[in-house]
C-alpha cells in the first residue's frame, strides 16, 4: 500500500498521524529526505505537535550524522535544523517525556557542531 512515492498523492493521507507514521517508516529505512518531507506535512496540519517537531529534529540529525566526512557546511546546516526542531519540541512541551528527550538530543546535536561553519 505505501510505496516510496506515497507523498506524491496527497489524497491518500488525510491525518497528521499518518504522515508521522510514514516519516517513522522512512527514518527507519534511512531515507532521511523523505522522512523530513513527511514530518513537515504533519507539521503543516498541526504546527504545535511536539512529537512531530522532535521527530523532524531526529530526521535532520540522522541526516547530518550520515553526512559525516562529507561536506562540512551541508552537515552543519542539518545539525542547525535539528537543534531548531528539538528546541521547538521542548518549548511546546517542556515538562513531558518528549520535552526531556528533545532537551537531551539538542545537547547531543550541539556537541556535533562544526567549528568554522558558523553553525
Amino acid at each position: 500500500m505505501m510505496g516510496d512515492d506515497i507523498l506524491k498523492n496527497n489524497d491518500d493521507l488525510k491525518y497528521p498521524t499518518q504522515y508521522m507514521l510514514l516519516g517513522q517508516s522512512y527514518l527507519i529505512k534511512g531515507k532521511f529526505d523523505k522522512a523530513i518531507k513527511a514530518y513537515q506535512k504533519a507539521l503543516r496540519m498541526t504546527p504545535d505537535k511536539p512529537k512531530a517537531q522532535f521527530f523532524l529534529g531526529d530526521a535532520w540529525f540522522k541526516k547530518a550524522v550520515s553526512c559525516r566526512g562529507k561536506e562540512g557546511t551541508k552537515r552543519a546546516k542539518c545539525i542547525h535544523k535539528a537543534v531548531k526542531h528539538y528546541s521547538k519540541a521542548e518549548d511546546l512541551s517542556p515538562d513531558s517525556v518528549v520535552g526531556e528527550l528533545a532537551r537531551r538530543q539538542r545537547k547531543e546535536a550541539n556537541k556535533q557542531k562544526i567549528p568554522g561553519t558558523g553553525m
